[in-house]
């Protein structure tokens, strides 16, 4: 079965916060750099979330066609501290195809989406992507393991086209295999395959390494990974500002052979010249092994590796979360991949960390596939943060607050079927804290049905 990453027939939007306030007088925006399918039918839902814990307010979702057609606009409201949902195969005014999306409110708002194939039991969740005129793809392959990777490069301005650069790199090389212009119209976005696009024709198989995207207008840059071959496996991860690279990062989960799955860091560095990149690694209180553990790596100029933690240096069963530190800016993406299924998200730094971060989607055991979250939040501050997480249902009804205490840069994990949200409810949740903290979800079917999939929390201070 091959679930190849094709573009047409099903809806998938990428969203991300743009953090305003109320005194610049401008409308907070996320931005959607494509949508994007694979073979069968799939189905999106994008969860937005009301960051305003006083006043509802109406969220307006404006999808702009890959054709360059009209753009379609839908409105719905979200209650106070609240969400809304925009499930798009539910919306008769939206026919299958490929679009971008910006979404816009009066109030600060903070969005992700969920992409699911039934007919493979794929599923990946993806937001938080600040537009940029820089843009850096952490990872690219080309049947690599069985990975292939698409991505989509959206046009944020609705005012003119958008002319783009694309350089493609391999892991260790400074110098660009690929590399090509384009045009992308106002809003919309085009999107390109690594297996089967003309621009990649020359790139061999086994192929892995990072994207450069750059252009004269801000740019959304989204993109899948696709498990070729039977596995229902695919995993989603935005394109990183290159500004807001950072000589330190976080990656609040991390672990080798612990409940099945393993994870990868694919690191980048945008510099000219090298950097040494220490990886510090400590342990979770849930954590099979009670050890903290530390590897370093040497990375070329313009170039990346992977820091893989199959290899070690943790023994098998260790579950826990890293900081990364560098000689010089980079930026990361975590890969949490089991026998049958892989997620992803961003490794975030300290600008992305925050006393009071958005979790626009949480669920406890949700439909028959019994979706269920984890969140995971890393205290990134100087001292022991009291963290705490309330819920409010899609319906409106608040619980909790759950309180952790969690030592500098340890991790906790607030598992939804152990706490107060109901069974069967959906909606949206904030984590705050004394100390600024990361946060990531773990979104999983309990039944296997679907992919695991993972997205960043967004900070909302």
């Amino acid at each position: 079965m091959n679930k190849k990453l094709i573009g047409i027939t099903i809806l998938a939007v990428l969203v991300a916060l743009v953090q305003l306030t109320a005194s610049t007088g401008a409308v907070p925006k996320v931005f959607a750099s494509k949508l994007a399918g694979i073979v069968g039918a799939g189905s999106t839902g994008v969860q937005v979330q009301n960051l305003d814990a006083v006043s509802a307010t109406d969220i307006t979702m404006d999808l702009y066609p890959q054709s360059g057609a009209a753009a379609i606009q839908l409105v719905k409201n979200a209650s106070a501290g609240g969400s809304a949902t925009f499930y798009l195969p539910a919306e008769g005014s939206v026919a299958d195809g490929a679009y971008a999306a910006i979404v816009s409110a009066v109030k600060p708002i903070a969005a992700i989406a969920r992409t699911e194939w039934p007919s493979v039991g794929g599923a990946a969740t993806y937001g938080n992507v600040p537009p940029s005129p820089n843009v850096l793809v952490p990872l690219a392959a080309k049947a690599y393991y069985g990975q292939t990777s698409q991505f989509s490069v959206q046009n944020t301005d609705t005012g003119g086209n958008a002319n783009i650069m694309v350089k493609l790199y391999q892991t260790g090389s400074s110098s660009p295999a690929v590399q090509f212009s384009d045009t992308v119209m106002p809003g919309t976005s085009k999107t390109y395959d690594l297996g089967s696009s003309s621009q990649f024709s020359g790139v061999a198989n086994g192929f892995l390494g990072s994207i450069v995207v750059t252009g004269d207008k801000p740019l959304a840059v989204q993109s899948f990974v696709d498990f070729v071959g039977g596995s229902k496996a695919v995993y989603a991860f935005s394109g990183l500002d290159a500004a807001a690279a950072a000589s330190k990062l976080f990656a609040p989960l991390v672990r080798r052979a612990f409940a099945g799955a393993t994870t990868g860091i694919s690191i980048v560095n945008p510099n000219a010249s090298a950097v040494t990149v220490n990886i510090s690694y400590k342990h979770n209180p849930a954590s099979g092994d009670p050890g903290d553990y530390a590897q370093s790596l040497n990375i070329a100029g313009n170039s990346s590796a992977v820091a893989y933690q199959g290899t070690g240096p943790m023994p098998a069963n260790w579950l826990g979360s890293a900081v990364l530190e560098a000689t010089g800016p980079i930026v990361a993406m975590v890969n949490d991949a089991a026998a049958s299924t892989s997620a992803a998200y961003n490794a975030p730094s300290a600008a992305d960390a925050g006393k009071t971060v958005s979790v626009p989607l949480v669920r406890n055991r949700q439909t028959t596939s019994q979706f269920t979250t984890g969140v995971q939040v890393m205290n990134v501050g100087t001292g022991t943060a009291t963290v705490s997480i309330t819920y409010k249902s899609s319906g409106g009804t608040a619980y909790g607050p759950e309180v952790a205490s969690v030592p500098q840069y340890g991790s906790v994990t607030f598992y939804q079927p152990s706490g107060p949200f109901p069974v069967g409810a959906y909606g949206s949740a904030t984590v705050t804290s004394n100390e600024n903290v990361v946060v990531i979800v773990n979104d999983i079917s309990l039944t296997g049905a679907y992919d695991a999939a993972i997205y960043n929390g967004i900070k909302a201070d």
